[in-house]
């Protein structure tokens, strides 16, 4: 089988066309990229099962198929691309707890995809998820999927949802290597202008078992408080006092239900505290 392979990242085109041969025995050429082809497979006549096994050995890519019997120069043609306007309203939200991945993410989402990276963060961030909306280019998203499988194993699926803000793509990437408690792979900041206080709090903090505890001044930007401790904040405040908290848990990685108890345990020790 004669194959052409088009791709805008050489970081993919590469390692796809060794796959390719491998497994299917096949010839492959790396050709240029070129502008206006999209994200297709075009493919002359062939049996189904055969077909099947050039999808199965794309891994998490899927390309529109088109059967042309007309195609010259090889058997199959796969062109991975998007036009450059695609990506500049792509939005990128993701989240890792391996450090190192995190690290190769966002100059590729940044600098090969030509995304706009929105925000990251490094640490526990739940289950994997690779979710975007459906104005997000198939192909920048499977290139990005399949760049995660063949360089960290990352098996990950892209999942086109509705609910996804207009042009965003959200990943979240756990360490399968990770082990132990929730508490040693969390980072707490305690963000205070108390200094004392929060040398007291974090070593009630680490005696709960977190081993990642910093202290801060507190940051100029406001962030959106996702928990309060509500009902101490109100009787501390004094009367005809601004309505904005003083005290607040923001719970990030713990958020989620499954870490109900973590996230308990951390609010009693600020209780405590404070009281």
């Amino acid at each position: 089988m004669q194959i052409t392979l088009r791709s805008r990242l050489s970081i993919i085109a590469v390692p796809l066309a060794a796959d390719l041969e491998r497994e299917l025995g096949a010839t492959v050429r790396i050709a240029a990229w070129e502008p206006g082809g999209g994200y297709m497979l075009r493919y002359r006549p062939m049996p189904a099962a055969q077909l099947q096994r050039v999808l199965d050995c794309l891994g998490p890519m899927t390309p529109a198929c088109k059967e042309d019997a007309g195609l010259e120069d090889a058997d199959l043609e796969l062109q991975v691309g998007w036009e450059d306007d695609d990506l500049r309203s792509v939005g990128v939200y993701f989240a890792c707890e391996d450090t190192a991945l995190a690290a190769e993410l966002a100059p590729l989402v940044t600098g090969g995809l030509g995304m706009t990276l929105t925000s990251q963060a490094v640490g526990l961030c739940g289950d994997a998820r690779f979710d975007v909306e459906d104005a997000v280019p198939a192909g920048a998203r499977d290139a990005l999927a399949y760049w995660l499988f063949k360089a960290r194993g990352v098996k990950l699926r892209p999942r086109v949802l509705s609910t996804i803000a207009p042009g965003e793509l959200q990943l979240r990437l756990p360490d399968p290597r990770a082990t132990g408690p929730v508490q040693a792979r969390v980072s707490v900041m305690i963000e205070t202008d108390d200094v004392e206080a929060a040398a007291t709090l974090r070593e009630r903090i680490v005696a709960q078992g977190f081993t990642d505890v910093s202290v801060g001044p507190i940051s100029r930007e406001e962030p959106q408080p996702e928990l309060e401790l509500d009902a101490l904040i109100a009787a501390l405040r004094p009367a005809g006092a601004a309505s904005r908290p003083v005290f607040r848990v923001v719970p990030g990685a713990l958020g989620r239900e499954s870490h109900g108890l973590q996230l308990l345990n951390l609010r009693s020790a600020i209780q405590a505290l404070l009281a």
